[in-house]
């Protein structure tokens, strides 16, 4: 990252992203693995929903080092789950 901006944004988006993680009580390990993958993947697919790419980065991350979480936990952490259940 060379630019100012795509600095500042991207710090902006690592602490969105770092916020979503102790929501979710994630590990720091984990929200570091998230962090990166949100990093690479948010440049390849710029059309994706930052919040769909933010709970994929933590969902991977959480499967990778063992943390169990699942969809449904995460969606509420980062906030794109409706509870359809009163």
């Amino acid at each position: 990252i060379s630019n100012p901006k795509e600095v500042k944004t991207f710090a902006f988006q690592n602490e969105i992203l770092y916020e979503y993680c102790e929501r979710g009580h994630i590990d720091s390990y984990s929200q570091s693995i998230a962090g990166e993958m949100y990093a690479r993947y948010s440049k390849i697919y710029t059309s994706m929903h930052k919040e769909t790419l933010v709970s994929t980065s933590i969902y991977i991350a959480c499967k990778r080092n063992k943390v169990r979480r699942s969809q449904l936990e995460i969606a509420k952490a980062v906030g794109t789950s409706e509870d359809i259940k009163k």
